[in-house]
């Protein structure tokens, strides 16, 4: 609200000093200078306001992102149970993983997060659980097929043509690794 009346005394004040250096400038004249001196602070403060909220918005994309590399590093003995009992053939529910992945799929696909970084940060992970867990997902979405739906876009998004050159030697491994991983 004072920023509306800042623009007005904005408006005046510069009106006035354009008066002042104009003295025979009518009345008419000075108000319209006025009038256009204010439209012009509100559009000055229109684009400038509306820098800083994008700014703002792209900088809490890159919170969120790095808050959630967080939580997937806390995440750490999840994964690490879930990819021991894959290595040893033992029957488990990998809900943790997939959530995680679901809920970054869903942000992603709403254009919350941005490709790259998202990429960067997650595509390592999530491609490979995504191969490693492709038995569960298929079972889960048997009896609910909107299961998982999300997490299946984000891997369809960053993984490239990695989905299709990762063998199951390299899902091996990267279950080796994430089973051997210390909190």
């Amino acid at each position: 609200m004072w920023e509306r009346g800042a623009l007005v005394a904005g408006g005046i004040i510069a009106g006035w000093l354009l008066h002042s250096f104009h003295p025979y400038m009518s009345t008419e004249e000075w108000i319209g200078v006025s009038i256009a001196g204010t439209w012009a602070l509100v559009a000055i403060t229109y684009f400038m306001m509306r820098a800083q909220v994008d700014t703002f918005r792209e900088e809490s994309k890159v919170r969120w992102v790095l808050n959630r590399r967080d939580v997937y590093e806390d995440l750490v003995p999840a994964r690490r149970a879930i990819a021991t009992a894959l290595v040893i053939g033992v029957d488990t529910r990998p809900d943790r993983i997939l959530s995680f992945f679901e809920i970054v799929g869903l942000l992603f696909k709403r254009g919350y997060l941005d490709k790259e970084l998202t990429s960067a940060l997650f595509c390592y992970g999530a491609v490979r659980y995504w191969k490693a867990l492709h038995a569960y997902v298929d079972a889960d979405q048997r009896r609910h097929p909107d299961l998982w739906t999300h997490y299946k876009f984000l891997v369809d998004q960053i993984s490239g043509s990695l989905m299709t050159s990762l063998t199951r030697e390299d899902v091996q491994t990267f279950l080796q690794e994430e089973s051997e991983l210390r909190a």
